[in-house]
């Protein structure tokens, strides 16, 4: 017999009511009667010993009895829970497919060929595309590569000369016919320069606004300027203002007595 129903049948032989129950432990009836009707399932365990030890005391026994027997009824209640959960589990567990493993589809070799068709098929394309983007590849980068023939490496050394006004030998003076080929640069802000005359750097270095430089060379002058927006070239009496747009860069401008020439940047 439950725990509860011992009790209750305890008291009812002892002759006490509820009504004396209650003064005695302060219980409420609810609880009451859920301990003697065995329904306390859903409250801690140590809060129901204290109700059972709190109602021996009222009937004048000894509880220990009672706490084992409600210990032992816990037991076989999580015992019956565990074994609950067993036939859940079994009756939910998939039961084997029987019928699909028997019933396998057979061995085909039309379908495999098929199959084997699509793979080759597949694999195919994929090396297609891979020899389509690495031959476009290989003629990027030949393209890039190419060595240049003589035409098109003679076409990129054309020079763009500078348009030079012949002047009288008679007129020159004797300072232009020792020395045919004579510049002055005239500098409108900071820039940088490399003179070169007949082969001999003469200057390499910067040159401030307002700066003002002539050079006088018997074949050539080699000319390199950082600025050539910021330069007033006179050349053999010619003044060229400016040389050339604000910010554009000339290297090695060939000056000699037949003229200017400025290699293709």
């Amino acid at each position: 017999m439950a725990v509860g129903k011992l009790l209750k049948k305890l008291r009812e032989e002892k002759g006490v009511d509820l009504e004396q129950i209650h003064k005695k432990t302060k219980l409420h009836y609810n609880i009451i009667n859920a301990l003697e009707d065995d329904r306390l399932q859903n409250i801690n365990a140590t809060y129901v010993k204290g109700f059972i030890k709190i109602y021996c005391r009222a009937l004048e026994i000894d509880d220990k009895e009672y706490i084992k027997a409600y210990q032992q009824s816990l037991s076989r209640a999580s015992q019956k829970d565990k074994e609950k959960d067993k036939e859940k589990a079994v009756l939910n567990q998939k039961p084997v497919d029987k019928v699909r493993f028997y019933f396998k589809k057979p061995f085909s070799l039309k379908r495999f060929i098929v199959k084997l068709s699509i793979l080759a098929t597949v694999i195919l394309c994929f090396w297609l595309v891979v020899s389509f983007i690495s031959f476009l590849g290989r003629k990027i980068f030949s393209s890039r590569s190419k060595p240049k023939t003589k035409t098109e490496a003679v076409k990129e050394k054309v020079n763009v000369s500078l348009p030079v006004k012949k002047v009288d030998s008679s007129k020159q003076s004797s300072s232009y016919s020792q020395y045919p080929v004579n510049i002055t640069l005239d500098v409108k802000g900071k820039i940088w320069v490399s003179v070169k005359v007949d082969g001999k750097t003469v200057k390499h270095g910067a040159l401030s606004k307002g700066a003002s430089e002539t050079w006088r060379a018997k074949k050539e002058i080699l000319l390199t300027v950082n600025n050539a927006g910021y330069v007033d070239l006179e050349f053999n009496g010619q003044k060229f203002s400016p040389l050339g747009k604000k910010g554009q860069a000339y290297k090695n401008v060939q000056i000699t007595p037949s003229g200017i020439s400025i290699p293709n940047q």
